[in-house]
Order: structure tokens, then sequence, then C-alpha cells
């Protein structure tokens, strides 16, 4: 019933929240966690460089985060509800 995206095919520049983190590992998880990128935060993608294979979101503080396509595609969005 819920229609997820990954940071890497959600809509650029508009709000969103986490909904999901695919990747259980550790060290990733204490990475979002320190970057406030946690399920129920709201984020924006920025944008997506394809020769860099990076994506930059913005966290709810408005602090520009950037991480590898890898990543990006382990974190679940859906648009942020008015």
């Amino acid at each position: 019933r819920h229609h997820y995206q990954n940071l890497l095919t959600c809509p650029l520049q508009e709000p969103l929240h986490v909904t999901r983190v695919i990747d259980q590992d550790v060290k990733f998880l204490q990475f979002l966690e320190a970057q406030n990128l946690k399920p129920g935060q709201s984020i924006r993608v920025e944008t997506r460089d394809a020769i860099a294979d990076s994506v930059t979101v913005i966290n709810a503080e408005d602090r520009e985060i950037t991480m590898g396509t890898a990543a990006a595609s382990k974190l679940l969005v859906e648009p942020e509800r008015p």
C-alpha cells in the first residue's frame, strides 16, 4: 500500500520524510544518526550527480550532507504530508 522511493528516485527539491532504512549495518546507522537522517526526519534531496556518483540532501537543521549513491539507495522516503 505504501509507495516508498529512495533518494535516487524521489523528486528533487521537495520536502520528504525518511520512512525506512534498508541497511542495518551498525556503522551506516551511526552515520545516519550523526547526520540526523533517521526514519521520521524531514529531508530534501538537493542534487544528484551521476558523474560524482553522489546525492546531496538537506536535513531538518538545514545542514547539507553528501553521500554516495549506494548509501542513498538505502534510505526510503515519502513526500511530506501538509
